[in-house]
């Protein structure tokens, strides 16, 4: 374009130099880390795949990428690219921004979409449809925090599973035969393994209300081979030790000590927050503040119960078992732990710990060593005597109605009959819910999931090989935490390959590069499996194909 043409624009007043030339920018070149490789025959074809969204393409996560690389409008144009080579007649894409923008690049396309957007986040899941194939007859958004909500939830509990998750399910007509496809992108972490079983059996339980029909269930599930989400979905059941039932393990807030002794009374493993413990905890214990408290961690690491008048301390994201109890009303809040939390309440149990130290007790040797220190307590020679393995405190019953033993009896004799009171006024409250299985896990703190889909994995015979495949490279760690779950009316006749460890390996003494690189937009990989469907009819089984 000359000087002419622009001031026939109007632009002619600034340029009477010599003549402009206009050029289009020129597209990155997609160059995939290893080939976008198919197998097999081509059939129906799924894909998903996390495209990595711009509030997480940070140079903080990804520091041995260039920065020029993690910019939107780098990656955009490749994320296009790899879409039209996959060619996919489904897709469920996850961490989408800019969501109107993805869905008319796809509707231009020819493809139908549904979004279902994460709570307070900028991104979502994603699934679109190829039009010219397949009719959308139905869709349903599953926000976990929703889910939450709608139960009454100890507020630790609610804390730790509430982290802003969704799934989608749509329902896709063939023609000839209707299916299921549902995609989400679960909690992160290996320490939220109960978080993520969680939302795969909501997501699942989701499903079946629309009946059961085929399912193709793919997403960043964030879950490794093996473990016990994995165990969930290939197994069809998994059993899940029950945290909030027969507690018999406790750390008590040093704020709410005198709990300790009661607790002990009955016989329970009770310790209590240290000092120096407790002078670390004001400045971190802010909600849901990533510092971690000593406290936390203990009782994380000791499998114990954290027992805390601080709400603030027991709605921690990394406060896994945690219990809130009410100061104000000091006895009927133990009573109603030990209800919610299912303390064993057997007179055999009672008085065999130390009130002070938590130590066993057990009955005195009959010795004249051990007599002469129970004399020095003050012990009465006639009756039976008990001792502390631990602190060597000695301990007997009295009839004396002031003695430190009669109240102790007095004491528990209380709690075990508010106990029983709680307990019969909870009786006619039960539970609308008690044959949802998420429901009653988190009542529960774990117990039996099981679904009837007969799920299994598109990539299982390679997700399971000592030289694991790579569905995510972030620099720092990498595996397979994406998936395409199948139920058996699924023929799988070709997939599209993964990369191997070896394959992206570039320095054996440095770990994995990132994925996301000049030539390719994501640190996660694509899967894709081309598919028949079976249809049962006549009494044969037939392959719908494309």
């Amino acid at each position: 374009m000359d000087s002419a043409d622009l001031r026939f624009l109007g632009l002619g007043a600034a340029f009477n130099g010599p003549a402009l030339e206009l050029q289009r920018r020129v597209r990155p070149p997609l160059q995939p880390p290893v080939p976008l490789r198919f197998s097999g025959h081509r059939g129906l074809r799924f894909c998903t795949w996390n495209v990595l969204a711009p509030s997480y393409a940070l140079h903080k996560s990804f520091p041995d990428v260039d920065r020029e690389h993690l910019k939107t409008a780098h990656r955009l144009p490749l994320q296009r690219e790899v879409l039209a080579q996959v060619d996919a007649d489904v897709f469920c894409l996850q961490e989408i921004e800019n969501s109107e923008q993805w869905q008319e690049h796809l509707a231009g396309l020819g493809y139908g979409t549904a979004f279902a957007p994460r709570p307070n986040r900028a991104d979502g899941c994603l699934i679109a449809w190829r039009l010219n194939r397949l009719k959308c007859c139905g869709q349903l958004l599953v926000d976990f925090d929703e889910v939450l909500a709608s139960q009454s939830l100890a507020p630790a509990v609610f804390a730790r599973f509430a982290r802003k998750n969704v799934a989608l399910v749509v329902e896709l007509d063939l023609g000839d035969a209707r299916f299921l496809v549902a995609t989400t992108h679960l909690y992160w972490g290996s320490e939220h393994e109960d978080v993520r079983v969680w939302q795969l059996q909501t997501l699942l339980e989701a499903a079946s209300s629309f009946g059961h029909q085929p399912l193709a269930l793919c997403g960043d599930l964030n879950l490794l081979p093996g473990g016990d989400a994995y165990k969930l979905l290939r197994n069809g059941s998994l059993d899940v030790p029950q945290r909030f039932q027969n507690v018999e393990r406790f750390l008590v807030d040093r704020d709410i000590s005198k709990a300790a002794k009661p607790l002990r009374l009955l016989g329970l493993d009770v310790v209590v927050e240290s000092p120096e413990e407790r002078l670390q905890r004001p400045e971190a214990a802010q909600g849901l503040r990533a510092a971690k408290l000593p406290v936390v961690t203990r009782a994380a690491r000791e499998r114990r119960v954290l027992v805390s008048a601080s709400k603030r301390l027991v709605v921690r994201a990394d406060a896994a078992l945690a219990y809130f109890l009410d100061a104000r009303d000091f006895e009927r809040s133990l009573a109603q732990l030990c209800v919610d939390l299912s303390v064993d309440l057997g007179e055999e149990h009672f008085f065999t710990r130390c009130v002070k130290c938590n130590g066993r007790v057990f009955p005195l040797a009959d010795t004249a060593q051990e007599n002469e220190r129970a004399a020095a307590f003050g012990a009465p020679g006639s009756v039976p005597l008990f001792t502390c393995a631990q602190c060597g405190q000695i301990y007997w019953f009295s009839h004396d109605e002031g003695s430190a033993s009669a109240r102790a009896r007095l004491q528990v004799e209380t709690l075990v009959k508010l106990v029983g009171q709680l307990k019969t006024e909870s009786t006619g409250d039960v539970h609308k819910d008690t044959q949802d299985g998420s429901a009653e896990f988190l009542r529960n703190g774990g117990g039996r999931l099981r679904h009837d889909w007969k799920l299994c994995s598109a990539y299982e015979d390679v997700e399971l090989q000592s030289e694991a495949v790579v569905s995510n490279s972030k620099y720092g760690f990498h595996g397979c935490i994406d998936y395409i779950w199948l139920s058996s009316d699924f023929c799988p006749q070709g997939r599209l390959q993964l990369p191997t460890c070896c394959q992206l390996q570039e320095d054996p003494e440095k770990p994995l590069p990132s994925l996301v690189s000049r030539g390719w937009p994501s640190d996660h990989w694509p899967l894709a499996s081309d598919l028949g469907l079976r249809k049962k009819a006549c009494g044969l089984s037939h392959v719908l194909e494309k």
